[in-house]
This record gives structure tokens, C-alpha cells and sequence, in this order.
């Protein structure tokens, strides 16, 4: 296991890519001191329009920048690009920076969940030519008061030069400060790999 730390937060990556623990000064909050239950931890610009009403991220397609995304830690770089994209017409480009696993993420995606909430996210990516076939994966995290993040929901999928979506749907197993969304490439990195990331979508379960 690695531990390396990115501004507030602490991050291990574990085997497959298993993400821990951004601290609570992480999470914003508002004048009252919380984030209201269900919603957005970011400001809601949706241009586009993306999911609808019931999508919880801001920005979801990038039209505006690329805040408040980050990359994994300093062996991720992510930049805002307009290109051909699933929606709207920029994307979340991420690259590594190094040897390891690499990837964006979202955190907080919204801020204290109700405990049992049952929790439905989804990303679009598109690998460049050298991540293809290699996996990239999708995980929905409960960030924990005592500062680790405790991944309830992942999927994988082997990457091709199309646009892809991942979903997964997770029941929000305790209380806790957010929820993190996190989309990597956990291994078999080389330093030409890399992927688009857009359309990103967290709803309640209906």
C-alpha cells in the first residue's frame, strides 16, 4: 500500500484502486457550518444541463472549468479541454504524471448523506490509444469522520477509444461528512496513458 497526501487529504491506493481519507477540512461548508443533506457541495452550474434536476454535480460536463475536480495527487495532471465530447463541448482530460495509479476525483461530490440513502453514479470515459484495454475504474466513496473514505460502490471496465459509461449504484452504508466520486486507472500505467472523463451523474435512487 502507498499513502500519499494531497493538500487535505490522505490518499492510499490499495490493490484496485481503494481510495482513503480526506480529512474533514475538506468538505465545504455553508454559512451554517454543513452541507445540507442531498445537495450539491459545489456551486450548481449545469449549463448544459446534464442529468437534469435531480444530477447532485455541479458542472457536471466541464463547461465552466474544471473546479473543483483534483487529481488523484501529484502523479495525476487533469486540464480542461474543449473537444469532441459526450456532452457540451469540454472534457476533463487526466494523465499521469508518473508510474503509479492515476485518476480524477470528486470530493466532496455532495455533503452528508443520509445514512442508507441509496446513491446511483455514472461517468462517460474515453481512453487515448495506449490505455486501451487496460482497466479504469469507477468507485463512490462515504467520507468518514475520522478522516478515511470507505468505498461502498465500484465498478471496472476495459478501456477502448470509444466513449464509455460506467454506473454504479451503492447504498450509503453510515452517516459521514460527503460523498466522493473517484474514476481511475489503477494499473499497468505507462506515461502516455490517459483518458477524457465527461458527463458526470450522482442521483438518489428513485
Amino acid at each position: 500500500m502507498r499513502v500519499r497526501r494531497l493538500g487535505a487529504c490522505l490518499v492510499a491506493v490499495i490493490g484496485s484502486g481503494f481510495i482513503s481519507g480526506c480529512r474533514a477540512s475538506s468538505v465545504p461548508t455553508n454559512s451554517t457550518g454543513a452541507v445540507p443533506a442531498g445537495t450539491s457541495a459545489q456551486k450548481n452550474e449545469n449549463p448544459t444541463g446534464f442529468g437534469g434536476p435531480s444530477n447532485l454535480v455541479g458542472n457536471p460536463s466541464f463547461e465552466v472549468s474544471s473546479i473543483p475536480w483534483q487529481g488523484l495527487d501529484k502523479y495525476t495532471v487533469i486540464r480542461r479541454e474543449r473537444r469532441p465530447a459526450q456532452d457540451g463541448r469540454f472534457v476533463l482530460a487526466v494523465d499521469p504524471n508518473g508510474l503509479f495509479p492515476f485518476g480524477a476525483m470528486l470530493a466532496p461530490a455532495i455533503g452528508y448523506p443520509s445514512k442508507d440513502a441509496i446513491l446511483i453514479g455514472s461517468v462517460w470515459i474515453k481512453a487515448l490509444p495506449s490505455s486501451r484495454g487496460k482497466h479504469i475504474t469507477l468507485d463512490l466513496g462515504l467520507m468518514r469522520t475520522n478522516g478515511g473514505t470507505r468505498v461502498f460502490a465500484h465498478t471496472a471496465i476495459i478501456a477502448t477509444g470509444r466513449w464509455q459509461k460506467l454506473t454504479v449504484s451503492g447504498r450509503v452504508p453510515t452517516t459521514g461528512l460527503g460523498i466522493a466520486v473517484f474514476t481511475t486507472q489503477p494499473n499497468t500505467i505507462s506515461l502516455t496513458d490517459g483518458f477524457y472523463l465527461d458527463g458526470v451523474l450522482l442521483r438518489l435512487a428513485r
